[in-house]
């Protein structure tokens, strides 16, 4: 699905609005609300606008699919935002500026950013989506959190089997 990705400094320039009215964190990508729907094939209702992770993850990349960036779904009633627009951060822009320039060919345009991306949702088992998504968050300390959290797990996992047995032996004693 195709849309015109624009930067929220340049968006609200070009609206009139001030830079806070159109607010858009680094890790979220704001699009009209009537593209939920069309994007992940299920409304989004009024009791889960208190539940965020209800939202969905939105993968924008480049067209021919070569890197993405995962970003959380938002919607805002802001004036001149229409359904073919998407507003990011200025900052996930460069990101998204700097994988499609890894991705232009010796003749291409490199004047245009936008006229190669492409917005999908993250995959149809949001799951893994959301497991990409907080794995290459750019908040530093989200993204450091869930990794240690995702190596504690691993780390317990492996220390189970071991723990059973040391239990198992040390139970067998008591009772001989």
């Amino acid at each position: 699905m195709e849309f015109r990705v624009v930067s929220h400094s340049k968006f609200a320039v070009d609206h009139g609005h001030k830079c806070e009215e159109v607010a858009v964190r680094e890790h979220e990508v704001l699009m009209h609300a009537s593209r939920y729907e069309l994007l992940f094939k299920r409304t989004f209702t009024r009791d889960d606008r208190a539940q965020p992770w209800k939202r969905g993850i939105v993968k924008m990349g480049c067209a021919n699919g070569v890197g993405s960036v995962r970003l959380l779904y938002r919607s805002a009633p802001v004036k001149g935002l229409d359904a073919g627009t998407a507003v990011v951060h200025d900052r996930t822009l460069n990101r998204l500026a700097a994988l499609v320039e890894g991705t232009l060919g010796e003749g291409d345009r490199r004047d245009s950013t936008t006229d190669r991306l492409r917005v999908m949702a993250a995959g149809d088992a949001q799951i893994s989506g959301r497991f990409l998504f907080y794995w290459d968050h750019p908040d530093d300390q989200a993204r450091a959190a869930f990794k240690l959290g995702v190596v504690g797990v691993a780390l317990g996992a492996l220390a189970l089997p071991g723990t059973i047995d040391l239990l198992v032996s040390v139970f067998t004693r008591a009772v001989r």
